[in-house]
């Protein structure tokens, strides 16, 4: 991390909905220049965790720090310090891109010209900022609301599935502006998603949120490496089967006609061999795949898919 000191700290929230604990006692850590996701299955909470985090909901129980400040006892600064995009970004279809942008900037005050052409041409709509909004596709109005959720500076910026609608070159200039943003700019970002792939690319850290709570976090690294899909071409696939279950107990694996697939450490794979060697099963090809995110995610959620 570029910073020790958190961006923003979420410590212990919950929000109760009638008799619903819809979210329950998440906490998490977001550093400076850090891209952070946040992923769950349709109704898993995560809409209603960033809601409170921008104050648009209040908290049951818990804390929200941006940069120290309190997002319930110091709500102006906190809240000074983020931009957002919650949903879909609302714009003016009468004025120009330009008009629309100079209206959040006079709101936020204190933003020269000179910020507001660095962010046009950050975003990449330097060529049609003096077009009228309603002539602009989706790709370029996410564009225009990252813009102006970037016109006051924040240091932390919070997204709400900002790629929803988008095709796959708009996902991907999408990702690049992240990017380019946490790297020239320094902000912290705050991206929730049902798009597992693209989350892979694009986010340092991960968490998985499952019936309210946050149920892992890790890098993406770790979420994807942890351990490898080995699949095996055994002559006595029955056998190859118990031979595993009882040299690797806590680890994944189904058999099928003619192969076994499992989950191991890469260090673990000569000694499988010689496991099945030893039980004289006949080893015909070993191959390897890294597990992905989505792998990662269905383990966790218990095979629930994501909406």
């Amino acid at each position: 991390m570029a910073d020790n000191k958190p961006m923003m700290q979420v410590k212990n929230v919950s929000k109760v909905l009638g008799k619903k604990r819809a979210v329950n006692d998440v906490s998490f850590d977001i550093y400076p220049g850090e891209v952070f996701g946040l992923l769950g299955p349709n109704g898993a909470g995560k809409t209603t965790t960033i809601r409170m985090l921008v104050g648009l909901i209040s908290m049951t129980k818990g804390q929200v720090l941006i940069k120290g400040a309190s997002i319930e006892k110091d709500f102006e600064e906190a809240i000074s310090q983020v931009g957002a995009i919650v949903e879909n970004p609302e714009m003016y279809d009468y004025l120009t891109g330009y008009q629309n942008l100079l209206h959040y900037a006079r709101m936020a005050g204190n933003v020269s010209e000179k910020r507001m052409y660095e962010i046009i041409e950050l975003v990449g709509l330097e060529n049609t900022i003096s077009d009228k909004v309603k002539t602009y596709s989706l790709g370029m109005r996410q564009r225009l609301g990252l813009a102006q959720a970037l016109i006051h500076s924040p240091s932390m910026l919070i997204l709400d599935e900002p790629t929803n609608g988008l095709d796959p070159e708009g996902i991907r200039e999408f990702r690049q502006h992240l990017k380019k943003l946490t790297k020239e700019e320094g902000i912290s970002v705050l991206v929730s998603s049902h798009l597992l792939a693209e989350m892979e690319l694009m986010c340092d850290r991960v968490g998985i949120i499952h019936h309210g709570k946050l149920v892992n976090v890790q890098s993406i690294h770790d979420f994807v490496e942890t351990d490898l899909a080995v699949s095996i071409t055994a002559d006595r696939v029955d056998i190859a089967d118990q031979v595993f279950k009882n040299a690797f107990p806590k680890h994944f694996c189904e058999a099928y006609e003619e192969t076994i697939e499992v989950r191991i450490d890469y260090e673990q794979i000569p000694e499988l061999i010689k496991c099945f060697v030893e039980n004289e099963v006949k080893i015909y090809s070993v191959k390897t795949k890294s597990k992905t995110l989505e792998d990662t995610f269905l383990e966790w959620t218990g095979g629930q898919q994501i909406v």
